[in-house]
């Protein structure tokens, strides 16, 4: 073999390495980016869901549905916030006395939102229409089990009364 030979083997390598080495960086970010895109749809599709739903019992007075939603992953609870809770803005505590800072903030400042995604703290959020909760309670947190939301809907008319199902 000559000596200018070798030499061409060795840059063909080190571009072979080079190239492989990138395509290896590229296609890593790219399911990274991936997996954060579907986690996004998975929200979007949870907020479209719940929206929808409570706008079909809302409209159909005394129907009593329960109803399962596939939670996206990683939240462990859905806070409700009802409508008497955001015409007279106060703290939003669980069970425990813990505050629920964000959704406190957001019942205060008024913004016009009542349905709070929770992993540790409210991370996403939705408007829902007008909200009741069952035994005239100011907000409900329900625990989601298996990545399932159990939630109990009535339709009023006007509203829908929001409760846990057992």
């Amino acid at each position: 073999m000559k000596k200018a030979q070798v030499q061409t083997q060795i840059f063909i390598y080190i571009v072979a390495i080079v190239v492989v080495g990138m395509i290896l960086i590229f296609g890593f970010r790219a399911v990274k980016n991936l997996g954060g895109k579907a986690e996004e749809v998975a929200k979007i599709k949870f907020g479209t869901e719940l929206q929808s739903k409570f706008k079909t019992v809302r409209a159909d007075y005394g129907s009593i549905e329960k109803i399962k939603f596939l939670v996206p992953q990683g939240y462990r609870e859905v806070c409700f916030i009802s409508d008497s809770l955001l015409a007279t803005p106060q703290e939003v505590r669980d069970e425990t006395g813990k505050l629920y800072t964000i959704i406190t903030d957001s019942v205060v400042s008024k913004v016009k939102k009542n349905t709070f995604l929770v992993k540790d703290v409210a991370e996403e959020s939705y408007y829902l229409g007008s909200i009741k909760i069952q035994d005239n309670r100011k907000h409900l947190c329900v625990p989601v089990n298996v990545g399932e939301l159990k939630l109990r809907l009535e339709g009023k008319g006007s509203h829908v009364q929001v409760g846990e199902w057992s």
